[in-house]
């Protein structure tokens, strides 16, 4: 979404750059579809290296099977009402809200790029925002109280431990309730991070997997003797 973001509101670099596209082959015209727009866009993010390759990767799967079937997609961008816009994003949102999201933030890019190459005016992308969230509420976020007593504790480890799903999630989560770290630091756990046959095991966290990168020093954790034991029967990927 930062990336996104940063794309909406383009450097001077880069408004040049896209400024000196509009020459080259397979130049946008005002005829040029949403998609054409797209495909000239993504190209120049690639060309330079604003995202990285697996960024352009993945937004490439995005986009493409969610906006392929609107009817707007094969239409002049130029002549593409917000309307056009909004209608399938909302029904999207319905399904999938993160997608609709992420297909929103890309679309949001797309328009200034059209702009910039002077072949439609003001983005029509500001009436869809609006709609958008008109039409539908953010989520209220739930915060769930700490577990401070044994009791629930015990009873939320059991529950991870019959839980359905594949291994690997429920160790991920015993891991995290044994040891009270994010859990993106849970998910990239490696186990040259862990030092199980020391006199005091320990769990050693870099800090540029941290959220906190500004500070000195990796995180060492200490790593409970019934943890160890139970994380020295798990299988070892490497």
């Amino acid at each position: 979404a930062a990336e996104a973001q940063r794309a909406v509101k383009p450097e001077p670099v880069r408004i040049a750059k896209a400024a000196a596209a509009i020459d080259a082959p397979g130049k946008l015209t005002a005829r040029s579809t949403m998609q054409e727009t797209w495909e000239h866009w993504i190209a120049d993010i690639e060309a330079t290296k604003f995202w990285s390759p697996t960024n352009v990767t993945l937004n490439k799967r995005r986009i493409n099977p969610h906006c392929a079937p609107w009817k707007c997609w094969t239409k002049p961008i130029a002549d593409i009402p917000a309307d056009d816009l909004a209608v399938p994003l909302l029904a999207l949102r319905n399904s999938a809200p993160h997608t609709a999201k992420k297909i929103k933030d890309l679309v949001a890019a797309i328009s200034p790029h059209a702009a910039v190459a002077k072949i439609i005016g003001p983005s029509p992308i500001a009436d869809v925002k609006e709609q958008y969230q008109h039409n539908f509420k953010q989520p209220r976020k739930q915060h769930f109280d700490a577990l401070t007593e044994w009791k629930p504790l015990a009873e939320l480890v059991e529950a991870i431990k019959g839980a359905n799903g594949d291994a690997s999630v429920r160790h991920a989560m015993l891991l995290q309730a044994a040891t009270v770290q994010r859990t993106g630091e849970v998910i990239g756990a490696r186990w040259s991070e862990f030092s199980l046959d020391a006199k005091v095991p320990t769990w050693t966290i870099p800090r540029s997997r941290m959220k906190l990168k500004d500070r000195e020093g990796d995180q060492v954790l200490h790593v409970a003797p019934a943890v160890v034991a139970w994380l020295k029967t798990l299988p070892r990927h490497r």
